[in-house]
């Protein structure tokens, strides 16, 4: 596999669009072009590119352990078995609120809305990769205040 079709494979296997690889490399979408096409990348470029490697790896894998943790909550819930967290001394743990968690506020507002993280991907101008970051804690409450505001404001269209 030449450098190029590694590149454009990566870009395709997150679902993102060249303008959304170049962005996160900091580069222009045309080099993302000519790189697929068979210019050879500079080591910076590659340095820059290991970085979004690393995070959407590290992403995909915290997805894949996220839809286990799912899957086992679901099968604890279908035999009517639900575990609370305790602490060490048996007491039980406040339980986060929305108020408390971006991630969590835009989930609820996407859900809520009935958006799936394609279609809230669209909406956002942004990788449906970025959407799942946004998801997993990798957003400020100051970025999902505006997010859920433009959810809100589409939706009354």
């Amino acid at each position: 596999m030449t450098s190029g079709e590694y590149i454009q494979s990566f870009r395709e296997q997150h679902n993102m669009s060249r303008n959304q690889l170049a962005y996160y490399t900091g580069c222009s979408a045309n080099l993302v072009a000519r790189l697929e096409n068979g210019a050879e990348p500079s080591s910076e470029w590659w340095d820059a590119f290991q970085n979004v490697y690393t995070t959407f790896d590290e992403d995909s894998a915290y997805a894949e352990e996220s839809e286990e943790i799912r899957n086992e909550m679901e099968y604890m819930l279908e035999g009517k078995t639900l575990v609370l967290p305790t602490d060490n001394a048996g007491q039980l743990q406040k339980m986060s609120s929305l108020e408390d968690n971006p991630a969590e506020r835009v989930h609820a507002a996407r859900e809520r809305y009935g958006l799936t993280c394609s279609a809230l991907a669209e909406l956002l101008g942004v990788s449906r990769s970025r959407v799942s970051q946004m998801e997993h804690g990798k957003v400020s409450a100051e970025q999902a205040d505006e997010i859920i505001k433009r959810i809100e404001k589409s939706m009354s269209n």
